[in-house]
């Protein structure tokens, strides 16, 4: 949590305005992460991660730079 804070801290910092964050659906661990972070999961959408050939359901979310804890 501590180092994905920092990069998202990082990337504001350079001027860029939002910060996108997808997983597969069902990683809880990620998403435990994403959410500690700020993140606001947005939804799930059919298809969105392709992993090893295989196109996956996945979670989406942003993070606006105004967000920031």
């Amino acid at each position: 949590t501590r180092a994905c804070r920092l990069a998202v801290q990082a990337a504001f910092d350079s001027g860029v305005d939002h910060v996108r964050w997808v997983a597969i659906a069902g990683n809880h661990a990620s998403r435990r992460v994403a959410e500690g972070i700020g993140v606001r999961v947005e939804g799930q959408v059919r298809r969105l991660v392709e992993q090893r050939g295989t196109w996956r359901d996945g979670w989406i979310g942003t993070l606006l730079r105004e967000e920031v804890r």
